[in-house]
């Protein structure tokens, strides 16, 4: 799956997932000269970065930018969402909470 997203200044987002390898890349696109800089990969359970740099401007990004962020987590879904097995038998099972009522009656004789 591959999203992308237009920031200020002619800087566009990509985000890449591999649901074979199990990983997302995060790409820095700067679109005026065709740079594309990997800001941060997900591999293993964690943020794989080659600089101190990336990883920083990759934060800041997602707090600047909500559609970055969702765009994240979207792509976490989907990641969660292939590592079921599709030829297993789902099946739902309910809980039902049952609430405890305590109930006193009292007489009154007269």
């Amino acid at each position: 799956m591959k999203k992308t997203i237009a920031l200020k200044d002619n800087y566009s987002v990509e985000i890449i997932s591999d649901l074979f390898e199990k990983n997302i890349s995060v790409q820095l696109i700067d679109e005026v000269n065709n740079i594309n800089t990997i800001l941060a990969t997900w591999f293993k359970g964690r943020w794989n970065y080659d600089s101190y740099v990336g990883i920083s401007k990759f934060f800041e990004i997602t707090k600047k930018y909500p559609k970055v962020k969702r765009a994240v987590k979207t792509s976490f879904i989907s990641l969660k969402d292939s590592n079921t097995d599709p030829t297993r038998t789902v099946s739902k099972t309910w809980n039902c909470f049952c609430r405890r009522v305590n109930v006193k009656i009292h007489n009154i004789i007269k």
